[in-house]
């Protein structure tokens, strides 16, 4: 499914056994290659595969609302942290795993 909302392009894969796949680029210059999976412990994991960052996401109020945990060592940066969960509103909002 590829969905574009004001200059962010996103393209999400499901991929079967509740794994997804989305390429986001925000119209910065910025590529988000995320794979997303269930965690065992609550919520969803979001890896950056060309970074190795990891952040446990879970949804709240049907995805109006996420809380985003970053799982690295080093600090966090802020403008990623925002757009993941721009991005991980997209795919809640459209049906997350449900629809793969």
């Amino acid at each position: 499914m590829k969905i574009s909302i004001d200059r962010m392009k996103i393209s999400i894969d499901i991929l079967g056994d509740n794994r997804a796949h989305i390429i986001a680029s925000p119209g910065d210059g910025t590529r988000y290659d995320l794979h997303v999976i269930p965690d065992v412990y609550g919520g969803d994991l979001v890896i950056w595969t060309s970074t190795g960052e990891v952040y446990r996401v879970f949804e709240k109020n049907s995805g109006e609302n996420l809380d985003l945990k970053y799982l690295n060592r080093k600090e966090d940066n802020k403008w990623t942290s925002e757009a993941i969960v721009q991005i991980m509103k997209v795919f809640y909002a459209h049906g997350g795993f449900i629809n793969g």
